[in-house]
């Protein structure tokens, strides 16, 4: 932490406190891990002339218990803190004394009051010098009003009232954190030695904030007043519904995950032209300069290939985002906590399992909301089972194959069932970890249900943003490393005299081509399928482009080869791709593509985790080589075994 004056932002989730830091900051925030965790901060100058020098503060992790500064001596029967917790109680520890901190700012959702006032008392306990952030104001007075100068006089503590849709009281609060927050704190101000949580306090304290609301709410109350607590009910009637309820979020989620394809593919196609441009443009200058193929091939055909995808992540973050700031993300992680809890997981495993239908990248990124350590490796571990659309093409080509001159209807359905089918995985591989992985801890799942709101766009696409940067940032460089790796071993050693076809074969991944053929064969490919499997580790759609050039450049039938390359860069498998693959013979004269072998492919890419990337953003996010070699080593021999047995099945 930095050593300038600086607050501290405390509240629970969905309470208002990101709106309320995007206010104070002007939406200008850097958002860091904190060392030694997955869980992210986002730290920001304090917009305010009359503070000299300027202060910082710190939005911290939703929580909805302040963890003890110090632990108990006897760890026994503890209540096991969600990583949040974990975060900010480092971060208390760390800064107390060591630094400027001034204060905190505690955020409550002034219509959740009852449920969020504990967190006071909590922090009072402390000694924590603090000033109170009623958020969602406007909200609250459309309900029961809270008479605010009797709240602070039971509380004893300034209280500010804020109206998160236009920022109103966020000056006043800036004005009173100045005046209040007048030295460091220290830690001899403080007791740091308070007692942790427990259910026996938490409902002790529950019912004393319910007493104090009900002596500083107006008694007059109007059902108009009441009006947008009863429009919320009567919505929650239809979503939260055993049965229907679980309709209604199929339907959501699929406009939200459908919108992630339809919104993200121009952006897409125009990342991936302006690269495929300069790709070209590099190597008319001198393809034969080592140089110039490294940059061309290379640099920018990797980073091409990881920036594509970077406006499928950004409208990832605002489609969450608005889920989440409208009230609609915490009912469906509650919904779903039920069948979860079968398995060994919470609701909160629903985001990142959807995630990884659009990318297993920001699906790994997503599992950062999931506080238990248990749920969050599980997780982990299975998004890569879900159907991400970098497959879509494989999968696209090869069905094309099956089916090609037959009814569009009968692709399509196997096209669904295997979606389906990566889905069942998943969940019968979660349950098994869940037998399999044996923890001490308690998985504590709250969370409490927001009036529904309109989000603020400004802050949607601000926080949203900033995550997109963050993820580019982080796992560019890691990304991008694995797949300059992985190019080196298809170029090097560089032969300029050499033609494709010798290039290919005589390069460091050509030879390890012939090396595994023998393991190629047994699920229905040759050397040239094995180089392709190869490729594929870089990202799983680079398969199609890697395929149609080898087969280019080693198919003798070279009159059905015309026009390859376009039918690739289109992301379709035409007639002529289909043709080249139909024309491909082995050594012996048989065809290289069958319908076992085929079928046997398609296994494998349902199953493999062959995305490095993935792999590197989980070691990442787990910090562990183990959790991430183990994953890579499962999975992509469970999917060889099951190759192979398909091929065999059906030859």
């Amino acid at each position: 932490m930095s050593t300038s004056n600086y607050l501290i932002l405390i509240g629970p989730p969905n309470s208002g406190k990101s709106t309320l830091f995007n206010w104070i900051t002007g939406y200008k925030r850097q958002v860091v891990n904190y060392p030694g965790s997955t869980v992210d901060l986002s730290i920001g100058i304090i917009q305010n002339k009359h503070t000299d020098p300027a202060w910082k503060i710190v939005d911290t992790p939703g929580v909805y218990h302040l963890p003890a500064l110090k632990d108990p001596p006897s760890k026994k029967h503890l209540y096991i803190k969600p990583a949040e917790e974990q975060v900010l109680q480092q971060i208390l520890r760390d800064t107390i004394g060591k630094s400027e901190l001034r204060g905190v700012v505690l955020t409550l959702d002034s219509t959740r009051l009852a449920r969020q006032l504990p967190l006071v008392f909590y922090l009072k306990a402390t000694k924590m010098p603090f000033i109170l952030a009623l958020s969602m104001y406007d909200l609250q007075k459309k309900q029961t009003p809270i008479n605010i100068a009797l709240l602070s006089k039971w509380l004893k503590i300034p209280i500010c009232p804020i109206e998160g849709l236009l920022g109103g009281g966020v000056k006043e609060l800036l004005q009173t954190a100045q005046t209040y927050f007048k030295k460091s704190i220290s830690k001899q101000d403080l007791s740091l030695d308070t007692a942790t949580w427990s259910e026996t306090t938490q409902e002790i304290l529950l019912k004393k904030s319910q007493d104090i609301i009900n002596k500083v709410q107006t008694k007059n109350a109007s059902d108009k007043q009441n009006s947008i607590t009863n429009k919320t009910k009567k919505i929650d009637a239809w979503l939260l519904h055993p049965l229907f309820g679980f309709f209604f979020l199929i339907g959501i989620l699929f406009i939200f995950f459908s919108s992630i394809f339809w919104l993200a593919a121009p952006l897409m196609n125009l990342t991936d032209s302006g690269f495929t441009y300069l790709v070209h443009y590099v190597s008319n200058i001198n393809n034969i300069n080592p140089i110039i193929h490294f940059l061309a091939n290379g640099m920018l055909t990797s980073f091409g290939a990881f920036f594509v995808f970077v406006p499928q992540v950004f409208i990832l973050f605002v489609g969450i985002h608005f889920l989440d700031q409208s009230g609609y993300l915490a009912r469906a992680v509650s919904l779903v906590d039920g069948p979860f809890s079968r398995i060994g997981l919470s609701g909160k495993s629903l985001i990142p399992f959807l995630s990884g239908f659009a990318c297993a990248i920001p699906a790994v990124l997503s599992t950062r909301n999931i506080s238990s350590k248990k749920e969050k490796w599980i997780s982990i571990f299975v998004i890569p089972l879900m159907t991400c659309s970098a497959r879509l093409p494989v999968y696209v080509l090869l069905l094309s194959f099956l089916f090609y001159g037959k009814a569009a209807w009968m692709p399509g359905l196997l096209m669904a069932f295997l979606y389906f089918l990566s889905l069942a995985l998943g969940i019968v591989t979660a349950g098994i970890l869940n037998a399999f992985f044996k923890s001490n801890e308690k998985s504590n799942f709250l969370i409490d249900l927001p009036l529904y709101r309109r989000p603020i766009l400004s802050n949607l696409l601000a926080i949203s943003w900033s995550r997109t940067k963050y993820f580019i940032l982080k796992a560019g460089p890691v990304i991008f490393l694995f797949a300059l790796l992985m190019w080196g071993a298809m170029h090097l050693p560089y032969r300029p005299h050499l033609s494709p076809k010798a290039q290919i074969q005589q390069s460091y991944a050509g030879q390890f081509g012939k090396w595994i053929e023998p393991a190629v064969e047994k699920i229905g490919g040759d050397w040239r399928v094995g180089i392709s499997l190869l490729s594929a580790f870089v990202a799983r759609e680079v398969f199609v482009s890697v395929l149609a050039v080898m087969l280019q450049n080693t198919t003798e039938d070279t009159n059905k080869i015309t026009q390859v390359n376009q039918s690739v860069a289109s992301n379709t498998s035409s007639d002529s791709l289909i043709a080249t693959m139909r024309s491909a013979r082995r050594l012996d004269g048989k065809p290289l593509f069958s319908f076992a072998s085929v079928m046997a492919l398609l296994m494998f890419f349902m199953l493999s985790l062959q995305c490095l990337s993935t792999t590197g953003i989980v070691y990442k996010e787990t910090g562990s080589w183990k959790l991430a070699g183990l994953q890579l080593a499962i999975l992509n021999g469970l999917a060889y075994i099951s190759a192979m047995l398909i091929f065999q099945l059906l030859s």
